[in-house]
């Protein structure tokens, strides 16, 4: 019954910014990942002289520069745009250790959650007869197992570390404040998460291609 996040998460001001920006966010995520993809097209065609010449590696490039874009677009409108400082996105050094050691007694506290809903899924998977496809990083590792081992060291530390840090510093540092100023706590966590879950739901239409 003690409260545990209270004492070291404290009460912060309403976000600055708002749904507009995040909807500002998005087009200009996309419109960059299309200029990323023609740019390394030029590159990859003028200097390998094949468009399928190093796939993977362009893949895992493209990844980083959007990435990166995504951080720097983050901060430059939370610092510059609205004058806030980088706490305003949860980015705080102070209690650093404890706050990551409590995330990790709570993954550990839903792990038997999250392996009961895994579960689940793989039974309804196997009566529907669902064929989800293979994750694309599992088509590199498979595809670069001997011909380049380092591109799949990177891969792994671009999923487990820098993918899943931007991630939650735009969902829950740059949306769910926004989402939390416009229509509460609650509801901001649902609409975070169901944001977090709708970039993540473009394999949908390829299992069901697979029936």
């Amino acid at each position: 019954k003690k409260e545990i996040v209270a004492p070291i998460t404290p009460a912060l001001e309403p976000a600055a910014w708002g749904i507009l920006d995040i909807v500002k966010s998005v087009i200009y995520v996309m419109f960059a990942g299309i200029v990323f993809s023609l740019l390394l097209g030029v590159f990859q065609g003028l200097v390998f002289r094949s468009k399928s010449s190093h796939d993977n590696v362009f893949l895992i490039l493209h990844t980083v520069l959007v990435d990166v874009f995504i951080l720097w677009f983050i901060v430059h409108t939370v610092t510059r745009t609205f004058g806030e400082r980088l706490s305003s996105l949860g980015l705080r050094a102070a209690k650093l250790v404890r706050e990551i050691w409590i995330g990790i007694c709570g993954y550990a506290a839903a792990l038997p959650i999250i392996l009961i809903v895994l579960g689940l899924l793989v039974l309804i998977t196997e009566l529907l007869h669902l064929k989800p496809p293979a994750h694309p990083l599992v088509e590199i590792f498979v595809e670069e197992d001997y011909k380049n081992p380092a591109l799949i060291y990177f891969s792994i530390f671009l999923a487990c570390t820098v993918g899943p840090i931007i991630e939650e510093i735009f969902f829950r540092g740059f949306c769910y404040p926004a989402f939390k100023k416009k229509w509460g706590a609650w509801w901001g966590m649902v609409l975070s998460a169901g944001f977090f879950a709708a970039i993540h739901f473009e394999k949908l239409p390829q299992i069901l291609d697979n029936q």
